[in-house]
């Protein structure tokens, strides 16, 4: 499993748990979440945790990080590049 086919169409809008959503998916190398809305989501924990092979990931405009939304651990043990942009200024993973 290197991609996950198909996340452009999943709805996000409503989502305010992310926590662990890909974590241990080691052998993933790619991921398209730039149809993802965040902007309700206040638990990103944990979300590429352990995604060792995990390389290069594909934010949008809709991936924000909302005041006081946890981000602990979201990127341990995961070399993917992190979301940058107005929203995440200063957000150390």
């Amino acid at each position: 499993l290197q991609s996950i086919e198909g996340l452009e169409n999943v709805n996000t809008k409503n989502v305010t748990n992310m926590e662990g959503m890909f974590a241990t998916c080691e052998s993933l190398t790619t991921l398209n979440l730039s149809n993802f809305n965040t902007e309700k989501v206040t638990d990103m924990s944990e979300m590429f945790l352990g995604c060792k092979g995990l390389n290069v990931i594909n934010y949008g405009e809709n991936f924000i990080h909302i005041n006081a939304a946890n981000v602990s651990s979201m990127f341990t043990e995961c070399p993917a590049n992190k979301p940058t942009g107005e929203s995440w200024n200063g957000i150390s993973f």
